[in-house]
């Protein structure tokens, strides 16, 4: 059932990964620059009846080249978007350079008569083409914005549909829903945040429930678990690169009730577990670097090998804890 859920959001909301997230009409712009590279290849020896005209062309093709490799995925942040920026400023630069050699190139071998009158038809002509060359850029600029708009008008279906079905009454959807945002987040930054403050506050709201709490004394539910591990176990959110950047948010599952959910091996640094319910949990090698359990329930909870350095345990319920072999240095156990 959650399987099926999660192909219907793909098949409905799809949207390329992060690895396909790139300009089209760039993709368009780097083929056309690799077949005219091979033109300058075959064509070599009659381009160099001007001498070194072939090596200046391959020069500039390469670079222009470079330039469209470069641009071809949207920045992340504001230092490669000016980046990209000079790298259009230098590629508009190219273009004029290759446009004054094509000239040249055409006057030395003749294929330009400048003894004749030029006439109105061939200054017509030339303004026509420059045209036409606008045009075509301009073209192949919309159709890239319209691709960037389409794709982000995909990511925002697809996170209002997760949204709808993680309200739903049914277990299966929620989690096919939790599955969704999980996978959104890992795709799109555009929602990351978000996403991250709407998992944790999804434990937070349904573990606080009392029907749930009456149902699931001993284990957390197999919804809450899964979220646990999308977003602190291995390929979770909170291990993935992003969660390093400034202003990610801190995990918040305070006053959430987690009673024998499972830790163990999962990256917990710096999250807010105060008051909550941690009784028979496992963190076995868990990284718990900084967390806070101040008034958190901790009895019978497993730590071993786990890292807590740093961590705050005041006022907590500590009795009965295992720490064996966890490191503990500068972790705070005041009134516990």
């Amino acid at each position: 059932m959650i399987k099926s859920i999660t192909q219907h959001l793909k098949k409905n909301f799809n949207t390329p990964s992060k690895e396909t997230v790139y300009s089209r009409a760039v993709i368009k712009r780097v083929i056309f620059l690799g077949l005219l590279l091979l033109l300058i290849f075959d064509f070599k020896d009659y381009i160099n009846q001007i001498p070194g005209l072939g090596s200046i062309l391959t020069f500039f093709v390469i670079s222009f080249l470079g330039v469209s490799i470069v641009t071809i995925f949207k920045p992340n942040n504001i230092f490669e978007e000016i980046s990209q920026d000079f790298f259009h400023s230098y590629a508009l630069l190219l273009v004029i350079v290759v446009i004054v050699l094509v000239i040249y190139t055409l006057f030395q071998l003749n294929l330009i008569d400048i003894n004749n009158k030029i006439s109105y038809s061939s200054i017509g002509s030339g303004v026509i083409a420059i045209i036409s060359l606008w045009f075509f850029y301009r073209r192949i600029t919309n159709q890239d914005k319209q691709i960037q708009l389409q794709i982000k008008q995909r990511v925002d279906e697809r996170f209002n549909a997760a949204i709808n079905l993680l309200s739903s009454s049914e277990t299966s959807a929620r989690t096919g829903a939790i599955y969704a945002l999980y996978e959104l987040a890992i795709e799109e930054k555009k929602y990351r945040n978000q996403i991250a403050q709407i998992l944790c506050s999804h434990i937070r709201s349904k573990t606080n429930d009392i029907k749930y709490q009456e149902i699931h004394k001993n284990r957390p539910s197999n919804e809450i678990q899964t979220t646990i591990d999308l977003l602190f176990k291995e390929n979770g959110l909170y291990t993935q690169n992003f969660t390093k950047q400034k202003g990610f948010p801190k995990a918040n599952l305070c006053y959430a009730y987690l009673i024998g959910s499972d830790f163990r091996n999962t990256q917990c640094q710096e999250v807010d577990f105060s008051n909550t319910q941690c009784q028979n949990a496992t963190f076995f090698a868990a990284n718990c670097r900084k967390a806070n359990f101040y008034k958190a329930n901790c009895q019978h909870a497993k730590f071993e090998l786990s890292h807590c350095q740093y961590s705050g345990f005041v006022f907590a319920q500590c009795q009965e804890i295992d720490f064996s072999h966890a490191q503990l240095q500068s972790a705070v156990l005041e009134n516990t």
